[in-house]
């Protein structure tokens, strides 16, 4: 797999005919939840030969959502990361199965899915000592062989960087 990754900045349905155009063999392409779709993934793994990494599985994919809401991500996270940011303590713990596993059931046939990564997010205030947590859900159809979970919790996380700079932007900075 070539190193590099790319994030269409166009909506679902002008993603599908400029993909085929660009040269994406071998690239994993970021989707966010507006681009989860059957299409959507069969032309990026069977037309343009890439791989996709959907960061976020939100209510537009119901079915989805709660298969991966009903998954049990039990035991210890495959990564974790602990920091400190903004007068806040950070925990994020990243639970990433292989879905070609017997016990997934098959699973991974639909869309290429390789992996899954339930996400586990703690947030500390220090000086209110206010917290608050979340779940968040993510799909790939990077093998474990091609990326670890270390290297998905880092790419997750970097989008959500780049789309709260664009909603900060747009949200906060208008004249």
């Amino acid at each position: 797999m070539r190193a590099r990754w790319w994030s269409p900045p166009f909506a679902l349905t002008s993603l599908r005919e400029p993909a085929e155009d660009l040269d994406l063999v071998g690239c994993a392409i970021i989707l966010d939840a507006l681009q989860v779709q059957q299409l959507t993934a069969t032309v990026l793994l069977d037309d343009c030969a890439a791989h996709y990494l959907v960061t976020s599985v939100k209510g537009n994919q119901p079915t989805m959502l709660d298969d991966l809401q009903l998954m049990l991500f039990a035991g210890e996270p495959d990564h974790e990361i602990l920091y400190k940011e903004h007068g806040c303590v950070k925990r994020r713990r990243y639970s990433v199965p292989d879905l070609s596993d017997p016990d997934w059931h098959g699973y991974s046939d639909s869309s290429g899915r390789r992996q899954t990564i339930g996400s586990e997010r703690e947030r500390r205030v220090l000086k209110a000592g206010e917290t608050s947590a979340a779940v968040g859900h993510a799909q790939t159809a990077l093998t474990p062989e091609q990326t670890s979970p270390a290297q998905l919790a880092v790419l997750v996380r970097d989008d959500w960087h780049i789309e709260n700079r664009l909603h900060q932007v747009r949200d906060f900075n208008r004249d």
